[in-house]
């Protein structure tokens, strides 16, 4: 004989268990011959909402995991699945739009869209050089033909062929050397011309 159950008992236990990430189930009758709960049995019982977790939670639990990737985009981090053929590098895309916030992102790299670089240089980028800002840095310093300083990695920008400009971190070069400088020689160096002293440490 069946015990009749409490619709706000079924509605609060299902609740727990998929809060809990436990995706099969079982009755809470513990005399239940049938075992476990399916949600579309249960829906006319549950929120609208539980129900989508429910499903969505079991849908994702059934994708292998090499097909299943997350939306780069931490506002929203939908599941996504990669459905394309292992080894088919023809069928690789890298600009996709994501269906649930419509934001581009590189498919290969599995970051948000990385606009005139490549990806195997992309990879080859520090995790503090791939933000949007550093990749626009990144294409103006190409632009302009901007070096990078040996000391710090910051962009410098050459004055004449033979002098750059000083950087924070306080190295310089002058012609094929660099010359660390004390921070009361950085502050003596002028933009116009190269510092006496430099070119007498060049001696």
């Amino acid at each position: 004989m069946a015990k009749l159950v409490a619709v706000t008992c079924v509605r609060q236990y299902i609740a727990a268990k998929v809060e809990q990430n436990l995706l099969s189930i079982g009755c809470p009758d513990p005399g239940c011959k049938v075992g476990v709960l399916h949600p579309e049995d249960c829906r006319r019982v549950i929120p609208p909402p539980l129900f989508d977790r429910w499903g969505a939670a079991l849908c994702e639990a059934a994708l292998p995991g090499e097909l299943k990737f997350y939306c780069p985009f931490k506002d929203c981090s939908a599941l996504l699945v990669d459905d394309t053929s292992p080894g088919d590098a023809a069928a690789v895309l890298t600009n996709v739009e994501c269906p649930h916030c419509n934001r581009l992102f590189c498919a290969r790299c599995k970051v948000p869209w990385h606009d005139g670089v490549q990806c195997a240089e992309f990879q080859r980028l520090g995790e503090d050089e791939r933000g949007r800002d550093d990749l626009l840095l990144r294409k103006v310093a190409q632009q302009r033909r901007w070096g990078r300083c040996p000391g710090c990695r910051m962009y410098v920008e050459k004055v004449r062929a033979e002098l750059l400009l000083p950087v924070q971190c306080g190295f310089v070069t002058i012609g094929a050397h660099v010359y660390r400088l004390f921070e009361s020689m950085a502050s003596d160096l002028r933009m116009d011309e190269p510092s006496p002293t430099l070119l007498e440490a060049r001696k």
